[in-house]
């Protein structure tokens, strides 16, 4: 379906595993047309249950909302 997973993000590079997921998901709510920030939540927390919650996971939280409405704002900006 196109995804794409960059593990060079910038934003932060200690946690890349992090902004991987990140792409993972915003690709696949654009792919899969979802609307609204609940299924990416929805399928963020549900991966990060069947993981078995690792804890960096939750020391990079806050990085990952970021992140993502960072490149939701440049979406929504460029109109892409």
């Amino acid at each position: 379906m196109g995804l794409r997973l960059n593990f060079n993000n910038p934003v932060n590079k200690n946690c890349t595993t992090h902004n991987a997921l990140l792409e993972f998901f915003v690709n696949a709510k654009l792919h899969l047309c979802y609307s609204g920030l609940f299924s990416y939540f929805f399928f963020y927390f549900l991966f990060i249950i069947y993981v078995g919650c690792p804890l960096k996971f939750y020391l990079c939280i806050f990085n990952v909302i970021w992140a993502f409405e960072m490149q939701l704002g440049i979406i929504i900006i460029n109109g892409k």
